[in-house]
């Protein structure tokens, strides 16, 4: 997926992240392909969020001396020094 700045639908530029009992999730499409992944955690309310992608973006490589590792299906993402 990329970002496109000329989106027609505004929206297909954000991830969105859901927050239910026992369960969070995170998910982005560009109408074509859609990725979706989902963690257990330990939440005291509901909700949803859409966070604009370059903006989530620019976040996490402010993190770039921080390894992080994100581990899902048959895809994984690192980074630090293991990338």
């Amino acid at each position: 997926m990329l970002l496109n700045s000329s989106n027609t639908l505004p929206i297909l530029d954000n991830f969105l992240f859901e927050v239910a009992p026992g369960k969070a999730s995170i998910s982005a499409s560009d109408l074509e392909t859609t990725m979706t992944t989902a963690v257990e955690v330990t939440a005291e309310e509901e909700g949803a969020i859409a966070i604009p992608a370059k903006m989530l973006l620019d976040i996490l490589k402010t993190f770039e001396d921080l390894p992080f590792d994100i581990q899902g299906g048959s895809q994984d993402l690192r980074s630090g020094d293991d990338q």
